[in-house]
């Protein structure tokens, strides 16, 4: 779990997965990443049990793992809660905002356009 908060990539995708769930899409553009440096960072996430990602349709959404100890419990508190003075992590709050829906936009876009395929 160290090894986890010890990258601020990973920090960060945390930090923005603290307030809702978030396809990579979300998580690329609030952050300004490249897809492939998001997908290896929640693949470590996930193989370290902190993250989980469901499939909705052609998305998947990433979230947070409901804790299995005290400990992890109180280590997402303190990341939604301790961690919104730090300013990189404040600036992702502000970026999402934006960003969300931005996203569900093009999400419904993409499901128009495979139901107009279905269709013929």
């Amino acid at each position: 779990m160290f090894r986890a908060f010890a990258d601020v990539t990973r920090l960060r995708i945390l930090h923005l997965l603290t307030r809702r769930d978030l396809s990579v899409c979300e998580i690329m553009a609030t952050m300004g990443v490249p897809q492939s440096k998001v997908s290896r960072h929640l693949g470590y996430l996930r193989s370290s049990g902190l993250v989980v990602c469901t499939k909705q349709g052609q998305w998947r959404l990433y979230s947070l793992a409901e804790p299995t100890t005290r400990f992890q419990t109180r280590a997402f508190h303190c990341l939604r809660d301790c961690f919104d003075e730090v300013a990189v992590l404040r600036r992702d709050m502000d970026r999402l905002k934006v960003v969300g829906p931005i996203c569900a936009r093009r999400k419904q876009r993409l499901a128009e356009s495979a139901r107009k395929k279905l269709k013929r």
